[in-house]
């Protein structure tokens, strides 16, 4: 594992383990998650990673030397998460939720 892997790993091991706890991350390890909060949540993921990967355009754009970093291992999640809604019946323009709003603001 390289060093911004481990670092990456052990930085974010907290927020984690909290997230493990929600009631949906639960419902979705179980395997009981509805169609509705499953839609949902892909949709609230869409717009949190169309923000990060928006300022990821910028911070290359002002730290050129970071490109290399995310050139060949680095794979864009927005088109994904957009097939899969659409796929399942979802708009991959709905609004953010506050906790979305929340992390947008935090991005």
């Amino acid at each position: 594992m390289t060093s911004t892997s481990l670092f990456l790993r052990e930085s974010t091991a907290e927020s984690h383990r909290h997230a493990e706890k929600r009631p949906l991350n639960r419902a979705l390890a179980r395997g009981d998650i509805s169609h509705a909060a499953w839609l949902t949540s892909l949709e609230q993921h869409l717009i949190g990673y169309r923000a990060l990967e928006q300022r990821l355009d910028l911070m290359l754009v002002s730290h050129p030397a970071w490109a290399a970093a995310f050139a060949e291992n680095f794979r864009r999640r927005v088109p994904d998460f957009k097939a899969d809604i659409i796929d399942l019946g979802g708009s991959p323009t709905s609004a953010p939720l506050p906790a979305t709003e929340a992390a947008l603001h935090a991005i």
